[in-house]
C-alpha cells in the first residue's frame, strides 16, 4: 500500500510540531534566564552587592516560588543589606513552610534583634533554643537578649540559662555573659 501526501493533515502535523518546538524553546530561554538570575545573585552576594542580589533573587523566585533554599538566601540577603523588616517577612514565610526548622526561627529572631525589637525576638529565640539546644550561639544570643530586655522575669531566666550554658558548654567563654 502506497502512502499519499495529504496536505491538510501533514501540514497540521508540521505546524503542531513547530509550535511545540517554539514553546519548548521559550521555556528553555525562561529557565536559562531564571538560572542566570540565581547565578548573578550569588555573584552579587560574593561582591557584597546585596541590593542587587535581592532584586535578582526576587525575580528568580517569581518563577520558582517553591525554591526554599533561594527563599532562605533572600532572607539572609535582606538581612545583610539591613532590610530587616523585609527579611523578617521572608522568615515568616519560611517558618510557615517548616515551623520546626531552627535556622528559620533563629533567622527571624536575628532580624528582629537587628531592628531593635528585643521583646519580639525573645519568643523566637526561645523557640530556636528549644529546637536546637546543642547550639551555643543561639543560647548566647538568648541570654544576652533576656538580660538586655531588663525585666525581672527575663533576667531570672537569663541567670538560669547561664547556669545551663556553663554546664553544657564548659569550653565556651561565658564570663562576660553569665553572672
Amino acid at each position: 500500500m502506497q502512502r499519499h501526501f495529504t496536505p491538510g493533515r501533514n501540514t497540521l502535523f508540521v505546524q503542531t510540531l513547530f509550535f511545540l518546538a517554539l514553546i519548548l524553546m521559550s521555556g528553555s530561554a525562561n529557565l536559562r534566564a531564571a538560572a542566570s538570575d540565581l547565578d548573578s545573585a550569588r555573584e552579587a552576594i560574593n561582591a557584597m552587592e546585596y541590593s542587587t542580589a535581592a532584586v535578582k533573587l526576587e525575580r528568580y523566585l517569581k518563577t520558582h516560588p517553591d525554591d526554599i533554599r533561594s527563599l532562605l538566601l533572600l532572607a539572609k540577603t535582606y538581612s545583610w543589606d539591613n532590610q530587616f523588616d523585609a527579611a523578617s517577612k521572608v522568615y515568616d514565610t519560611l517558618i510557615a513552610h517548616d515551623p520546626q526548622q531552627a535556622e528559620y526561627v533563629y533567622g527571624k529572631a536575628q532580624a528582629l534583634l537587628w531592628s531593635e525589637k528585643i521583646q519580639a525576638a525573645i519568643p523566637f529565640l526561645e523557640k530556636a533554643w528549644s529546637l536546637q539546644s546543642n547550639n551555643a550561639e543561639i543560647l548566647r544570643t538568648l541570654i544576652l537578649s533576656l538580660k538586655q530586655s531588663g525585666t525581672a522575669e527575663h533576667i531570672q531566666r537569663a541567670s538560669t540559662l547561664g547556669k545551663i550554658a556553663l554546664k553544657k558548654f564548659p569550653n565556651m567563654h561565658w564570663d562576660l555573659i553569665v553572672d
